[in-house]
């Protein structure tokens, strides 16, 4: 999954069919500021959430593996 760069919502609830968030997939959103990660995500790619100053909430899901 990759959250589109020119989306303005502050916060995102990423799908329950979602397993696997790609490498830099937030990078540099400067407008999330709460994240939801659903039950059954197993990985999280480098730099998934680099400079994106403005987050300070990021529900980590127990299945998370990576």
């Amino acid at each position: 999954m990759l959250y589109p760069y020119t989306k303005t919502d502050t916060t995102f609830t990423v799908p329950t069919s979602v397993t696997k968030i790609e490498a830099e997939a937030f990078t540099e959103n400067q407008n999330l500021t709460s994240v939801t990660l659903p039950e059954g995500l197993l990985e999280i790619g480098g730099r998934a959430f680099l400079e994106v100053t403005n987050l300070t909430t990021l529900n980590l899901p127990s299945t998370l593996k990576t």
